[in-house]
């Protein structure tokens, strides 16, 4: 689960040391990836 999670810290350490600003199409696409792990997740361990 934490390799998926590498983007998103990612994004946060370059607002934190460079202040740099994620594009809206880019914090879109981490938040539908982040849910899509969400799902994948807890379906697997329903299956369990």
């Amino acid at each position: 689960m934490s390799l998926y999670l590498t983007p998103a810290c990612a994004l946060v350490l370059s607002f934190i040391m460079v202040g740099e600003l994620p594009s809206m199409v880019a914090m879109i696409g981490g938040i539908v990836t982040l849910i899509g792990v969400t799902i994948t997740t807890n379906h697997a361990k329903n299956i369990d």
